[in-house]
């Protein structure tokens, strides 16, 4: 999987909640709405017989949302849960939430490694 394909599934799961949109590294401006970033942060390399022979990138998805009902953070983690289950080799945790009084946005961030 490509960061494109992993960005494009992102951006599809709004397809019918309008307004709800993610951009790779950075929106200028952010919107006024509930949004998303997605970027790499860093690689795993696997070594055999001192070759790399297999690596995995690893990406920070950070949802900013005024839903605190928690439905828009699970539309995330489902789609996280369906690439796991379509063989993707695919792996995720929730890394931080935390309120921004600033904004009044929930801001969650997950932290997801695949090929």
């Amino acid at each position: 999987m490509t960061i494109q394909e992993f960005g494009d599934g992102l951006n599809g799961l709004f397809a019918l909640k309008p307004g709800i949109s993610f951009a790779h590294y950075s929106w200028d401006p952010a919107p006024t709405v509930d949004y998303g970033v997605y970027a790499e942060e860093d690689e795993s390399v696997f070594r055999t017989d001192n070759r790399h022979s297999e690596k995995t990138n690893i990406v920070y998805v950070n949802l900013f949302t005024r839903d605190a009902s928690g439905l828009t953070r699970d539309t995330v983690e489902r789609y996280f849960k369906m690439l796991q289950d379509e063989s993707v080799t695919f792996a995720w945790y929730l890394n931080t939430v935390q309120y921004e009084e600033e904004t009044k946005f929930i801001h969650i961030e997950w932290v997801v490694e695949f090929i």
